[in-house]
């Protein structure tokens, strides 16, 4: 009985001391619960950008249309004189600069009233100025021009353009006034390649001088200023607009521009025989 109550006693004296020591330990928190992350957080207002909006690209106007030379029918014989075009018009009818700034103005150099067509802008390469129209497309014919040298370093020149199709494709024949020469080339797909050329007293600047080429067949024969005789064959050209032409940093003018087409002569036979000479 005494042995009983000893171990009851021992057993409660030994939870009352473990519940005193519970008792001085203090409760361990509970972590709050952590709610799950945004799946898809909210992306960041984009900064605007103080840079101005370029401009769209700035595009030069459209290459001139340049008709077909065989909507031209027959060959007619024209002569441009530049003169009595209105005041707001800078070209005659039908004529198309493919390059260089092409316009008729008043002459300066003289005290008459008198126009002409002048090339005032320096170009990569050359400058042409085509006429077209019903019956300007020359197979055969003689192109005459009177044209003044004026100013340029790289070249100070003039020409004819014959039998063109299109801007890189024509005969010309061309002098130079810081050159000895002259000449007559072809240009094929806008490279030039010279046909002949013979030595000249170098045209002068600021003078009238004269160019004249007849094309006939596949035979290309020009003076100038009615002398200095050249002479080519070539098979490459047919048919096509005349025109005019200057190069590089050339100021030209030009005037009196006549296109006479060659008509051949067709024998028959109740023709009588040409005498000839013994």
């Amino acid at each position: 009985m005494n042995r009983t109550f000893r171990s009851f006693a021992i057993l409660a004296w030994a939870s009352m001391a473990l519940g005193a020591a519970r008792a001085d330990v203090p409760p361990r928190p509970v972590p709050a619960p952590v709610p799950p992350p945004d799946p898809m957080p909210p992306l960041p207002s984009p900064t605007p950008d103080p840079r101005p909006i370029p401009a769209a690209p700035i595009t030069g106007p459209a290459a001139p249309s340049l008709p077909d030379p065989a909507s031209a029918g027959a060959a007619k014989a024209v002569t441009f004189d530049f003169e009595g075009l209105p005041k707001d018009v800078a070209l005659p009818a039908g004529f198309v600069g493919l390059d260089g700034h092409w316009s008729v103005i008043h002459d300066e150099q003289t005290k008459l009233p008198v126009s002409v067509l002048h090339q005032d802008r320096h170009v990569d390469e050359y400058a042409v100025v085509l006429a077209t129209g019903e019956g300007r497309a020359f197979g055969d014919a003689t192109a005459t021009v009177r044209f003044r040298p004026e100013s340029g370093d790289e070249d100070a020149s003039g020409g004819i353009v014959f039998r063109a199709t299109d801007a890189k494709n024509y005969g010309l024949a061309r002098a130079n006034a810081n050159e000895g020469n002259f000449r007559l080339y072809t240009v094929h797909n806008g490279f030039r390649r010279q046909i002949a050329s013979v030595d000249v007293e170098t045209p002068t600047l600021n003078e009238w001088h004269t160019i004249a080429v007849t094309f006939v067949g596949n035979t290309f024969t020009a003076t100038l200023d009615g002398k200095d005789k050249i002479e080519a064959t070539n098979d490459t050209l047919s048919a096509g607009w005349c025109g005019l032409w200057t190069k590089a940093d050339s100021v030209t003018s030009f005037d009196d521009f006549k296109l006479e087409p060659e008509v051949k002569k067709v024998h028959t036979a109740d023709e009588p025989p040409v005498p000839t000479g013994k």
